[in-house]
């Protein structure tokens, strides 16, 4: 992955799929479409891909968080930086060509590449930025259901957090990313967990 650039005509990398997140809907100019991204990392690096449109639907349920795959053919630019906090200068706009199929898991490629932020500190960063943070989970709250102003319909949970910071913060789920917690009591012990790219708003 360390290696992937813009000028490489055909490349194929094998990589766990670390991150992946909801399907999100969007308007612009050209109508409605619909996009979600992928995180898939190796020994040596991770890199950021999104889907749009039909590469979207088709891959949408091909892709789990843990598994190993083997990925060619897609669009290799400049990272987005805006959009994207990953150190690789480049990301991945993957279309109907690319091919993702599952191989065997390889014990070689690390679950997940974190970057942990301390709590206390994610006040100096910028709205939109992901980060990574590790924390003590201080309560669980119900899910509910919301109205978004598309007119969408979404689950929604909120999450207390505080980490060696002494600093403490509430962080929202959304959609398939709610109950994740659930088995979870604060209330008769301490359980630290691992979130990995949460949007700071």
């Amino acid at each position: 992955i360390s290696e992937l650039n813009p000028w490489q005509q055909r490349w194929t990398f094998k990589a766990r799929c670390s991150l992946k997140s909801d399907m999100r809907s969007f308007t612009n100019a050209r109508g409605d479409g619909k996009l979600f991204s992928a995180n898939f990392v190796d020994a040596d690096s991770e890199i950021k891909g999104t889907f749009f449109g039909a590469a979207a639907d088709r891959f949408f349920n091909v892709l789990e968080m843990g598994k190993v795959y083997r990925v060619s053919r897609g669009v290799i630019k400049q990272t987005n930086t805006r959009f994207n906090k990953l150190k690789h200068p480049y990301e991945i706009t993957f279309d109907t060509s690319t091919m993702i199929e599952e191989v065997d898991d390889d014990q070689d490629i690390p679950q997940n590449n974190f970057e942990f932020v301390k709590i206390a500190d994610l006040a100096q960063r910028e709205d939109g930025d992901t980060v990574d943070v590790v924390a003590a989970v201080t309560y669980i709250g119900d899910r509910r259901t919301i109205t978004t102003r598309k007119g969408e319909e979404r689950q929604t949970q909120k999450v207390g957090l505080v980490d060696d910071s002494m600093a403490e913060i509430e962080i929202t789920f959304w959609g398939d990313k709610c109950g994740e917690l659930d088995a979870l009591d604060p209330n008769t012990a301490q359980h630290v967990v691992a979130i990995k790219g949460a949007r700071v708003s």
